[in-house]
């Protein structure tokens, strides 16, 4: 029987004034937690965890984050981005197996909000944000369920591969 090794890490109050990068790996169970008056100054790039929470945080350039091998059984990759604002335009991957839930809520965006949840049967509620410029939706393969509502949008929308609308 194979070993487990579970990547979980909780951060408050991050300060950094330069880029921040970080790589789970991709392992089943990696979970990070960024919230409570981060000041994140670079680039954002946030990749291979079955979870992540990103809340009351600021960036100063681009956000990416991208989903790893989803929880076993089933439950997918989770990723909830809100309360903060991000300057440089920010990009959301999600695990292209399994069930996808992503969670954007109050939350400011000066420039683009790419959003891609790739294979699967997804979740995307997208509420009460703004979005200084383009909001890009693509629900990838699967059955996606996309609920959009309360959102300041300064640019176009574009809405693909999604099966449910609300």
């Amino acid at each position: 029987m194979g070993s487990w090794q579970v990547f979980f890490v909780r951060i408050r109050r991050l300060q950094i004034s330069g880029n921040l990068e970080v790589n789970a790996g991709g392992d089943i169970g990696d979970e990070l937690d960024i919230s409570n008056n981060g000041r994140l100054g670079g680039n954002v790039s946030l990749k291979g965890f079955s979870a992540l929470l990103f809340s009351g945080n600021m960036v100063g350039k681009n956000l990416t984050a991208e989903a790893g091998v989803p929880f076993d059984f089933g439950i997918g990759f989770t990723m909830s981005v809100g309360r903060s604002f991000v300057f440089g335009k920010a990009t959301l991957k999600g695990s292209n197996q399994s069930v996808d839930d992503l969670e954007v809520g109050g939350t400011f965006f000066a420039n683009d909000l790419n959003i891609n949840l790739g294979d699967g049967a997804d979740f995307l509620d997208i509420e009460d944000n703004f979005i200084g410029q383009n909001l890009n939706m693509d629900g990838g393969k699967g059955s996606d369920l996309i609920i959009n509502a309360l959102n300041d949008i300064g640019g176009l929308i574009k809405l693909k591969n999604f099966e449910f609308v609300f």
